[in-house]
């Protein structure tokens, strides 16, 4: 079909303008917030703990090109703050999210609403895609970003009876300020009925939070409302250092002496096998999980026990020191710079420890931590330090003696073993 230079003019300047609009931010990152927040939706609807999904789509925020260009994807003015607005009311809501996933109790009375608020904001999100779609219309097929994209906006628009609306009531700005307007309203509630440690200055930002800008959100969050100093690598905001002169990686295999036992047991250290806190204003503690003691000896008998954390060596070894302070159990330690990065995430490869995977198994509250040799992974629910009931490591003890006396594959043991573990461990959460 043949066209005038004047349409032609016009679809290239079309295409240009797009094409700038989406140059302010990486679509790959854009892709990266729609996984991170699907993590915590994840860990909402299963009712567990996504304080540490909280941070890390916070870090995220702060780090990825999003934050302070997304709202330039709308030519009006008006549509703009309604989209900058809707960044504020994700801010607030992870900080809600994480305030009250701290204490188990405030968790368990406010899951179903902050899963409310979350897919609030996995909506809004949705929606940002669907503005990016329309802006590139049929222009970047070839695009792989664009593809994934408009994928997982497809797919979600069908689960969700999601739809499209073209009148100015419900445009695609207008439905993220009517979402805007439920996130708030289910943030108000939890905040007037569901008492936090930070109750008062949350409700103190939360009316306030249009005046509010990202640096004020982030100022209350990484230094008001954050209590854990020092956790593992994705609680704290040196999870993304760069500067491998802070932490030197370390070249494997890490141990080149021969394992005097048949098996190795790899053990994550903070929410596995202890909880360690500082409040602010107060020296910190560490809460160790009941039957840890019993735990050790039993399997130091047949495993060779390495500690391998995400946390810093000074941290790590004051811990340590809380239980035990001659290497009784504790073969070797392992710290943040043994582990790899896997995208934006700590990783801990079991094939850099220098011990066969078949004699190897790794016991984490965090899947993603083995997530390259899942086989050999036992993942337990986080201790949190408040149940003096947990029976986790009691439950393990018989398993992992078992699989130690067998003398076969650890792998396939495990799998043998799979719905005995999963029945323990789920019946201890069920207490």
């Amino acid at each position: 079909m043949t066209i005038n230079n004047s349409e032609e003019i016009f679809n290239t300047r079309k295409v240009k303008n797009a094409q700038k609009k989406l140059n302010l931010f990486k679509l790959e990152d854009l892709l990266i917030f729609e996984e991170k927040l699907n993590n915590i939706l994840e860990c909402l609807k299963n009712i567990k703990e996504a304080n540490k999904q909280c941070f890390d789509l916070w870090n995220f925020f702060f780090n990825s090109s999003i934050i302070k260009k997304i709202e330039r994807i709308f030519d009006d003015e008006k549509e703009m703050n309604i989209a900058k607005y809707s960044i504020n009311y994700q801010l607030i809501s992870i900080i809600v999210c994480y305030e009250y996933c701290i204490d188990q109790d405030a968790y368990i009375e406010t899951n179903s609403k902050l899963l409310e608020i979350m897919e609030l904001n996995y909506n809004n999100l949705m929606r940002l895609f669907q503005q990016v779609i329309n802006i590139m219309e049929d222009e970047n097929q070839d695009n792989p970003w664009i593809k994934k994209l408009f994928n997982i906006f497809e797919n979600y628009s069908k689960k969700e009876n999601f739809f499209i609306y073209n009148d100015d009531i419900l445009s695609v700005s207008g439905k993220i300020k009517h979402n805007n307007e439920n996130i708030s309203l289910k943030i108000q509630n939890i905040l007037n009925y569901y008492r936090s440690e930070n109750n008062t200055l949350l409700m103190n930002y939360y009316v306030q939070l249009k005046t509010k800008t990202y640096e004020d959100l982030n100022y209350l969050f990484q230094n008001e409302i954050l209590e854990i100093e020092n956790e593992e690598g994705s609680l704290i905001a040196s999870l993304y250092l760069k500067d491998n002169s802070i932490f030197p990686p370390v070249s494997p295999p890490y141990l080149k002496s021969p394992n005097l036992k048949k098996y190795t047991l790899v053990l994550d250290l903070n929410e596995t096998l202890v909880n360690f806190k500082i409040k602010k204003g107060r020296e910190g503690y560490v809460r160790l999980r009941p039957f840890l003691f019993g735990f050790l000896e039993e399997v130091s008998q047949f495993y060779e026990l390495i500690i391998f954390t995400l946390a810093t060596e000074a941290y790590t070894n004051s811990v340590i020191g809380a239980i035990e302070n001659d290497k009784k159990y504790f073969d070797y330690i392992f710290y943040r710079q043994h582990a790899i990065i896997v995208g934006n995430d700590f990783v801990k490869d079991l094939t850099r420890i220098g011990r066969p995977l078949n004699s190897t198994i790794i016991i984490d509250n965090m899947p993603q931590n083995f997530r390259l040799q899942k086989e050999n992974g036992i993942c337990i629910q986080p201790f949190w330090g408040q149940d003096s009931n947990d029976k986790t490591l009691y439950d393990l003890m018989p398993i992992l003696l078992d699989i130690a006396k067998s003398g076969g594959d650890v792998r396939i043991s495990l799998n043998k073993f799979k719905d005995e573990i999963i029945g323990k461990i789920t019946s201890n959460i069920l207490k």
